[in-house]
């Protein structure tokens, strides 16, 4: 993650910038599997998704949900706005970015719907901590 997104983390910074959708490279090699490749906006996505914490999707009573949440929001512009409660997005961003860890391209099949909900999520933090400072 980029020291800029750690100093927000550890609030240092007030400043975090909107995610954008990564580019993916998808290499398929003459002999084995074929795997992606995600630019530094992937790895910003997945950087961010990390202070989640610990989930495990597959026993998460909430899973189809998320399945539609991500279709629903396949289309549409990065920035735009997702509704939900803060937990059931960080839920799902955190679970397809785990995921993907064994199960190659998830955040490629979903990185449209994962940048929505990531500049969500970035919103409703932004606009928290400008609550607390304001106090």
């Amino acid at each position: 993650m980029r020291q800029a997104d750690d100093d927000f983390f550890l609030g240092k910074s007030d400043e975090l910038a909107p995610f954008i959708v990564p580019a993916i490279t998808w290499h398929t090699p003459t002999a084995g599997f074929p795997w992606c490749e995600l630019d530094e906006n992937g790895e910003r996505l997945i950087a961010f998704a990390h202070h989640f914490g610990s989930y495990d999707w597959n026993t998460d009573p909430r899973y189809e949900e998320q399945e539609a949440l991500l279709e629903q929001l396949a289309s549409g512009h990065a920035e735009d706005g997702v509704n939900g409660d803060f937990e059931f997005l960080w839920h799902t961003l955190f679970a397809v970015v785990r995921a993907d860890r064994f199960n190659e391209g998830l955040i490629a099949l979903h990185a449209r719907a994962l940048t929505r909900i990531a500049n969500e999520l970035r919103g409703r933090l932004i606009r928290q901590r400008a609550q607390s400072n304001s106090k």
